[in-house]
C-alpha cells in the first residue's frame, strides 16, 4: 500500500466505511461486527484515524505482510492518543442507562379473559408437526366410540373423519361463553389458541358441566426449566457472528419482540442486563414490556449502551417489543439489508432470592411461526392444575415425538381429601417422576369421573 492508498482511505466520509476497508486493505478479510463496534467506539472518544490504522499495522495478524511507507506518521498520530487518553477517558459520553425504571411498577391488573379471535391458520400445522400425525390419530382413536362428539381445530376435525366420526360438531365460541345448548361425550381440540383460551378462561367449567367422558387436547412440550425465567429468540433474530454472543435484526421493518417465560404460578421481580448496539448516528430504540410502560434509549454520540432494568413477571408470557428508529447500516454494500440494533444476551438476577452474582438466562432458538406464539404455551402444573380445579378428575398425558415416539407421563387425580393450596394445586401424582421433554407435543387426556370402583363418588368429584 503507497502513500496515496492511505490518503484516500483516511478521506472516506464516514467511520464505519473507514473502518470496513481498512480491515479489508490491511488484513484482507471482512470485519467482525464486535471488533467494529470497538473501533466505531474508540473514533468516538478522540482516537484519530491514523491512531486506529497504526493499531491495525502493528497487529499480530497483519505481521508486516507489505511495507507501510506512512507507518512514522501514524505511530505519532498513536502516540498523541496515549497522550491525550486520561483526558479523553472523563469527557467520553458512553453513559450506562440506569435509574428509575418505568419496568418497575406493580404487576398490570389481571385482564378478563375471552375466547380468542386470534387466528394463524399456520399455527395449529406448525405445532402439530412436532409429532407423527399418524401416531396422534391412533392414540385418539381408543376415546372417540362415543357418539357425542365436539371439536377445535382443522387437524381434529382431520382425525375424526378419518376415523369415520361423522356426527362429531364443532366447538364455535358462543358455545363456550353462553349456554351449552348440547351434551357430548368427548371434545377434541388441536388449535393452540382455543385451548389456551379455554384452559385460562371461563369456559373450561361451563365445558365440564356438559361433558359426559373427556376433553382431549394438544400442547407442545416445553424445555423450559421449573420455576426459571426463560428468554425466547424469535425467528426475526438472527446471529451475527458465530464466536460472538450478539444477536441482530435485519429486516425492512423496525419493530421487534424478545419474549420472556416465567415458568412458575407467580410473579417474579427480576433485574436483566443486556447491551444495545446501533451503528447509525442519532438513532433510537424505544423498548416497552407487556405492551405498556415506554422507554427511550438514545444514540446521539454513543455505540452501545449498557442496560440494567428491573422487571415484574407475570406467570408464563412476557414480552419487551424493541422499535428502532433509524435507516440502519448496510453490512455489506453489496447487500440491500440493513442492520438496524443488535443486542447482547440479557444476564439476569432475581432480587427475591438476593442473588450475588448475575445469572445466565436460560435461552433457546423459538420453533414456532413467530415468539409471540408462545402466549399460549402452558407449563404441565398449570394445565393439570386448571383442570383439576374445573371437575375433571384425571388428567392422563402422552408425550408424542417426530420420530414416531409416544411416552406415557405421570397420571394425576383430584384429591378430594386433601384439598390444599400447593405447588401442583388441588391433586396428587400416581406417578412421581416426570421425564425431561426436548422436542414434540403433549396429548392430555382430561376424564370428567372417577371409575365405579374408585372410592372417591360423583358427587365429590363433581
Amino acid at each position: 500500500m503507497d502513500k496515496t492508498d492511505i490518503s484516500l482511505l483516511l478521506q472516506v466520509p464516514d467511520d464505519i466505511t473507514f473502518v470496513k476497508r481498512a480491515y479489508q486493505e490491511f488484513l484482507s478479510r471482512p470485519i467482525a461486527f464486535q471488533d467494529l463496534t470497538e473501533h466505531l467506539k474508540l473514533l468516538k472518544i478522540g482516537m484519530s484515524r491514523k491512531a486506529m490504522l497504526y493499531c491495525i499495522v502493528r497487529s499480530p495478524e497483519f505481521d508486516n505482510r507489505f511495507a507501510v511507507p506512512e507507518l512514522k506518521s501514524l505511530h505519532l498520530a498513536y502516540f498523541l492518543y496515549l497522550l491525550q487518553k486520561p483526558v479523553l477517558s472523563i469527557l467520553k459520553s458512553n453513559k450506562k442507562a440506569v435509574g428509575n425504571s418505568p419496568y418497575c411498577s406493580k404487576a398490570a391488573s389481571s385482564q378478563k379473559t375471552a375466547f380468542s379471535t386470534y387466528h394463524n391458520p399456520n399455527l395449529e400445522y406448525e405445532v402439530l408437526s412436532r409429532c407423527q400425525i399418524s401416531v396422534l390419530s391412533s392414540a385418539l382413536a381408543s376415546y372417540i366410540d362415543s357418539k357425542d362428539v365436539c371439536y377445535s381445530g382443522s387437524i381434529a376435525k382431520t382425525i375424526l373423519n378419518e376415523n369415520g366420526n361423522l356426527s362429531a360438531r364443532e366447538l364455535i365460541p358462543d358455545e363456550l361463553w353462553n349456554a351449552y345448548s348440547f351434551k357430548a361425550g368427548t371434545c377434541i381440540l388441536t388449535d393452540p389458541a382455543s385451548i389456551y383460551y379455554l384452559l385460562t378462561g371461563e369456559g373450561l367449567s361451563a365445558l365440564a358441566d356438559h361433558l359426559n367422558d373427556y376433553c382431549i387436547f394438544t400442547m407442545p412440550a416445553t424445555p423450559f426449566p421449573s420455576d426459571s425465567v426463560s428468554i425466547i429468540w424469535g425467528k426475526e433474530w438472527e446471529t451475527l457472528d458465530d464466536d460472538t454472543p450478539y444477536k441482530w435484526f435485519v429486516s425492512e421493518g423496525s419493530l421487534i419482540p424478545l419474549v420472556l417465560y416465567n415458568n412458575s404460578n407467580t410473579i417474579q421481580k427480576i433485574t436483566l442486563k443486556f447491551s444495545l448496539t446501533s451503528l447509525e448516528n442519532c438513532s433510537e430504540i424505544i423498548a416497552s414490556f407487556n405492551g405498556m410502560n415506554y422507554k427511550r434509549y438514545s444514540f446521539q454520540s454513543n455505540i452501545s449502551l449498557e442496560v440494567e432494568e428491573t422487571f415484574y413477571l407475570h406467570p408464563f408470557y412476557n414480552q419487551i417489543t424493541f422499535s428502532y428508529i433509524g435507516a440502519g447500516v448496510s453490512s455489506d454494500e453489496m447487500v440491500p439489508l440493513s442492520i438496524k440494533f443488535a443486542i447482547s444476551p440479557p444476564v439476569f438476577r432475581k432480587k427475591t432470592e438476593n442473588l450475588p452474582k448475575w445469572q445466565p438466562i436460560y435461552s433457546i432458538n423459538s420453533t414456532l411461526p413467530a415468539a409471540e406464539d408462545y402466549r399460549f404455551i402452558l407449563p404441565d402444573f398449570m394445565i393439570r392444575y386448571l383442570l383439576h380445579k374445573n371437575s375433571f378428575f384425571e388428567v392422563a398425558a402422552l408425550h408424542i415425538s417426530d420420530d414416531y415416539q409416544c411416552q406415557k407421563l405421570p397420571v394425576t387425580r383430584f384429591d378430594y381429601s386433601s384439598r390444599q393450596e400447593n405447588k401442583k394445586g388441588y391433586y396428587t401424582f400416581i406417578e412421581n417422576s416426570v421425564p425431561a421433554l426436548q422436542n414434540g407435543i403433549i396429548l392430555y387426556i382430561a376424564k370428567r369421573k372417577a371409575e365405579a370402583a374408585n372410592t372417591y363418588s360423583d358427587k365429590e368429584v363433581l
